[in-house]
């Protein structure tokens, strides 16, 4: 039972890594045509009508609860249209290979928020040393050529790192919540994250219309479907049936698959102090998740 049970687990956590890591990839054959909030409110809404399509199916009931209504607000910016935008923003400065190396980074900045948010996330000597090394391979990945206009520019790695630092607000704020219902929730962030960056799509990116491109057109239905509604719905199978442990190691793989359908897909240059730098900032995490793990 156990090696089905592992054969399971790894079955869904790479199926997630791969779809939420190949964000990076739509988010970069879209940007070009679609302005970043309408980019963001596109996603959101074809993900919250694909996700309410899927209730049916995983035998959830449509629903709102008076708790969720800030809880789907916060989250709809910090996971939804503000990291959306940030993204699409980062776009056109840096390869979105580098970008999902990044975003590694983003469990070294949730436990730094939750130090700060819960007290019994306090952080250790172990976990101190864990967000030394990982910072410190934040400072490699980006490497010089960042400082000196390379492959990438200084703002469009800080745009990441923003992106990285709005999940993690995201995923603290949730531990600080608890929702009762998590895929009743998720729908509501998808819903708040589509209707802002609408309204402000709506206002300043008017001389734009939806690309007839099927590339893009595909693009935007694989980030609402694919790498929004499907990995959801996947994720809270994990969570129910392993520990929460377990099912976070998948921040280890999004960032390789992010790299690697940009180095075969979009010909993105590899370096080696992206590939050093993105190990040490693993390393960094895994030092900090381990010492967590043995304080608890």
């Amino acid at each position: 039972m156990k090696r089905q049970d592992d054969l399971l687990l790894w079955s869904f956590l790479i199926a997630i890594a791969s779809m939420w890591g190949s964000a990076y990839l739509f988010i970069w054959l879209s940007v070009t045509m679609v302005p970043p909030f309408a980019l963001a409110g596109l996603r959101g809404s074809i993900g919250a009508i694909a996700l309410a399509a899927l209730f049916p199916i995983i035998g959830q009931r449509f629903g709102l609860s008076r708790d969720h209504l800030v809880p789907m607000v916060v989250l709809g910016m910090t996971n939804g249209w503000l990291s959306n935008v940030l993204t699409a923003l980062a776009a056109p400065q840096i390869d979105s290979a580098k970008a999902g190396m990044i975003n590694a980074s983003t469990p070294l900045f949730t436990m730094l928020l939750a130090h700060v948010w819960i007290r019994q996330e306090r952080l250790h000597t172990g976990t101190v040393l864990g967000l030394i090394v990982g910072f410190a391979g934040i400072f490699v990945l980006i490497g010089p050529e960042a400082v000196l206009g390379g492959s990438g520019t200084l703002l469009g790695h800080l745009l990441i790192i923003g992106v990285a630092l709005c999940y993690a607000a995201g995923t603290v704020y949730g531990r600080l919540k608890k929702p009762s219902n998590p895929a009743q929730l998720a729908l509501g962030q998808l819903v708040c994250a589509a209707i802002p960056a609408a309204l402000v799509s709506a206002v300043i990116e008017t001389d734009w219309h939806l690309p007839r491109q099927p590339v893009v057109i595909l693009s935007l239905l694989a980030l609402g479907v694919y790498c929004t509604a499907l990995p959801a719905v996947m994720y809270w199978t994990l969570l129910r049936r392993f520990p929460a442990t377990n099912v976070a190691t998948v921040s280890y793989i999004i960032p390789v698959w992010a790299a690697a359908l940009g180095v075969t897909i979009l010909g993105e240059p590899l370096t080696w102090h992206a590939v050093v730098g993105c190990g040490v900032v693993l390393l960094g995490v895994w030092i900090a998740n381990h010492a967590a793990g043995r304080q608890s």
